[in-house]
């Protein structure tokens, strides 16, 4: 029966379909597509998180206007148990990506597939649109750019620069996603192409030419070739396991293996409950709904606030009402210009406590009110002054379990959890105890700046990476970043060292300005209740140390480019060097040790945009490391797209 029913499907319209990656000659110079594979997670982020962050967000993004449409994402593991769905799942996933990714080292030689996919489905989107051949489309960004350095165009987004979608791209063994997506501009069509990343170039046997990491599964090799036709759409609707009828988009990622999918929930609630309960986002995973009507029920079933630092119902409510504008007290601040030296703190005179005075707006947070204040900032754009604002809320927890102060910074929906720990848990705030602060930022404008300094990985802004220059001034961009930082803790600082009310001793165990100093390191001896101090020396060494090694290169690091000038030195011409690179960090002791692949990457992020005196064993190519054939008494090598905020170190072999 089987068979029968095998022969009445038609796969033929797969047929011309292939995986196809474009060809480098070995020793030229590549220009290639900023970042490459970067799992986005930092420490304490597990990859449910990371995969449900970024895929919210490129939903939110994509979202159809007005308030009636709101954005949906259903996700489901698929599973291709009989031989029919196998056969179909191969016409995908084929033996030549197979055999690549063997040989790059994606898996290993000895691989079986799993048939198990995870879908995701959004709708009431716009789907991934626009012009195939335009850099800005959203289908061009997201299928064929691993990553932009300019943000996106048009539409008020949380993401842009199209570096995130590699976080959902890990859920596959395979890196590997599908992509149907049904569209109306610039004209109504359902679009269809495959994706994948290899971990790097591959050597093409009996070739001097090198395979790029970026595989595309597309018609007669051809590119913008992505209508799909009712034909394909019978196997498509096979493979999704659905047809797509409504606007928006499928994504299929295969090998599906890197998290239970249940996991999914209570990331879900923690990173996106403002967009759930204000009614602009529905998610389903599997069987569980999450929406404006049952979150709280759901977060009452799904959801630890032990697991998740303080947060809880509580904390989510003091957020959701001061995005409101729901608060029992308001206040202002006052328009500040740029300061000749850095203000340290804040006085009474740079706000409208709008007849408060501070003493008593201290006893009131004690006695639970919720506090808001507005921030005026004036954003100096290339087409003029744009007035905006963010508010800062503080509210003490209505039962004082001496918990750590909880703090969040979002920016538009995006909760920047690393950004709350620098800065809302520095200085003041982190001394009190049951204090909840929200730092929130809702206006487009000072969203689209504030996503200039923003990390790839949406936890935190990095001040010395803002890539905003052609539209904004950059000293006044940094004036407001520093605002947005610091605002919260200067308000509490002046908020409670002004308190004199009753409950003075209380607060003293939420505030203090006591500062623990290093205790200097000593040697101590303890015999018979006898403790005696020992000055700690240094033992003598005696012996031979060997000369230290040659500089055979200087180095200089300008804006986003890495310069490597040789030192004139005969006894360098004719060998081969082994250059390695590393990140020195604030905090780090080794700047070669584990250097973040999205900080830099010579496979795929990292470009050798010019070299002389030299050529380059690009077969070679590590991350972190390239070696390089001398051929002239000196040499020249230009690496281009590295951090400017860092401090980058580099390091040599003679091979």
């Amino acid at each position: 029966m089987q068979e029968i029913f095998d022969l009445k499907l038609d796969l033929s319209s797969l047929d011309e379909f292939q995986w196809d990656s474009d060809e480098v000659t070995i020793g030229e110079k590549t220009i290639n597509d900023v970042s490459g594979k970067k799992d986005f997670e930092k420490e304490g982020k597990s990859t449910a998180e990371t995969f449900i962050r970024e895929l919210v967000q490129n939903t939110l993004d994509a979202k159809l206007p007005g308030p009636s449409k709101v954005a949906q994402l259903k996700l489901e593991v698929i599973h291709f148990n009989s031989p029919l769905e196998k056969k179909i799942y191969q016409k995908f996933v084929n033996d030549r990506i197979y055999k690549r990714l063997i040989k790059c080292g994606n898996i290993n030689d000895d691989y079986k597939f799993t048939y198990k996919a995870l879908k995701a489905s959004d709708f009431n989107t716009y789907g991934l649109d626009g012009i195939l051949t335009s850099d800005h489309s959203n289908w061009n960004k997201y299928v064929f750019r691993t990553g932009n350095p300019n943000l996106s165009k048009g539409r008020d987004a949380d993401g842009g620069r199209n570096l995130g979608k590699l976080a959902t791209w890990k859920c596959s063994k395979l890196w590997m996603v599908f992509v149907r997506s049904k569209i109306s501009k610039p004209n109504e069509e359902t679009r269809f192409m495959g994706r994948c990343m290899k971990n790097g170039y591959s050597k093409i046997d009996g070739k001097n030419k090198l395979r790029e990491p970026h595989e595309y599964f597309v018609k007669n090799e051809i590119r913008n070739k992505v209508a799909v036709d009712p034909a394909l759409e019978k196997c498509l609707k096979n493979f999704f396991k659905s047809p797509r009828d409504e606007y928006g988009t499928d994504f299929l990622f295969p090998e599906f293996h890197a998290f239970n999918i249940k996991e999914l929930i209570p990331f879900a609630i923690k990173n996106w409950f403002c967009p759930i309960t204000e009614g602009d986002l529905e998610i389903k995973i599997e069987d569980t709904n999450i929406n404006k009507n049952n979150i709280r029920e759901v977060t009452k079933k799904c959801f630890s606030e032990e697991i998740f630092e303080g947060v809880n119902q509580e904390m989510m409510d003091f957020v959701i009402n001061t995005r409101a504008g729901l608060s029992d007290i308001n206040i202002d601040m006052e328009l500040l210009d740029i300061p000749d030296r850095e203000l340290t703190n804040f006085s009474e005179d740079y706000f409208d406590l709008k007849g408060y005075s501070l003493k008593e707006i201290a006893t009131k947070l004690n006695q639970g009110s919720h506090l808001k204040l507005t921030v005026p900032v004036k954003i100096d754009h290339k087409d003029g002054p744009i007035h905006d604002e963010f508010y800062v809320a503080i509210k003490m927890r209505s039962e004082r379990k001496g918990l750590a102060t909880c703090g969040m910074m979002m920016r538009k929906n995006q909760i920047l959890w690393d950004e709350s720990k620098k800065s809302i848990f520095t200085r003041e705030a982190k001394y009190l105890k049951d204090i909840m602060v929200a730092v929130i930022s809702t206006k487009s404008e000072l969203n689209k700046l504030l996503s200039n300094f923003e990390e790839s990985s949406h936890l935190v802004f990095n001040s010395e990476s803002f890539t905003g220059e052609a539209e904004y001034d950059v000293k006044n961009a940094k004036f407001i970043l520093k605002l947005f930082r610091n605002v919260s803790n200067r308000l509490i600082n002046l908020i409670f060292a002004e308190d004199e009310n009753e409950n003075k001793d209380l607060l003293s165990q939420f505030f203090s300005l006591k500062f623990k100093q290093k205790k200097k390191e000593k040697k101590i001896i303890e015999e018979d209740d006898h403790v005696e101090d020992v000055v700690k020396e240094s033992p003598e060494i005696d012996i031979d140390i060997p000369p230290s090694k040659k500089h055979i290169y200087s180095q200089d690091q300008v804006g986003d480019k890495l310069v490597i000038n040789s030192i004139n030195n005969e006894e360098i011409c004719g060998k081969k060097i082994k250059i390695e690179f590393g990140i020195k960090k604030r905090g780090n002791t080794d700047a070669f040790v584990k250097v973040d692949e999205f900080d830099f990457n010579l496979l795929n992020q990292t470009d050798i945009s010019f070299y002389s005196g030299c050529s380059i064993d690009n077969s070679s190519r590590q991350q972190t490391s390239i070696e390089i054939f001398v051929e002239d008494t000196s040499f020249t090598l230009e690496l281009k797209g590295i951090k400017k905020a860092y401090s980058h170190k580099s390091r040599y072999t003679l091979i």
